[in-house]
């Protein structure tokens, strides 16, 4: 089954007519699901992952300085 990470924080709003319109990942699942290409259990809600995760692929003090 596809997995699609969704939540309806993903909204970032920016000025009308923005040549990067962000309502496009509000309307894209609707768009799957109206169209049954997915349905409701194709979509989760991710989790914050494990500082070790983020350690793995990122510098330490990187990673402390985005903790502020």
């Amino acid at each position: 089954m596809l997995k699609i990470a969704y939540h309806p924080i993903y909204k970032h709003p920016l000025p009308e007519a923005h040549r990067f319109p962000m309502i496009k990942y509000e309307l894209l699942p609707e768009q799957l699901l109206h169209e049954g290409t997915c349905n409701e259990d194709n979509f989760f809600e991710p989790q914050i992952p494990d500082s070790k995760h983020i350690l793995a692929v990122h510098d330490q003090k990187y990673y402390k300085s985005s903790q502020n």
